[in-house]
């Protein structure tokens, strides 16, 4: 009964869940990494977290990804290069 619940809350907030089994596997799990491939998106994709490492700073790494994948038709792309933009008008004196 408690699977169903789940996986009806699920579905009414938009997540597809394909097999039950998966679901209870999840149940362990405390660590989720997704990579391109395996991008989790809500509708569409964008960017939600931008980690930099050294004295490199979170604006400088995004700013240079956005340069690299401007020319790109991909969703993800498109997805960087909108992140990077936000950012660039927020930081502006209004």
């Amino acid at each position: 009964m408690s699977i169903q619940v789940g996986v009806g809350k699920g579905a009414t907030a938009g997540v597809l869940i394909r097999s039950v089994e998966a679901l209870e596997r999840m149940e362990r799990v405390d660590t989720l990494i997704a990579d391109k491939t395996g991008t989790l998106t809500m509708s569409k994709p964008r960017v939600t977290h931008v980690q930099a490492v050294g004295s490199v700073t979170e604006d400088e790494v995004l700013r240079l990804a956005a340069c690299l994948e401007q020319a790109s038709e991909h969703p993800l792309a498109a997805a960087i290069a909108a992140s990077a933009r936000e950012r660039t008008r927020s930081a502006m004196p209004k």
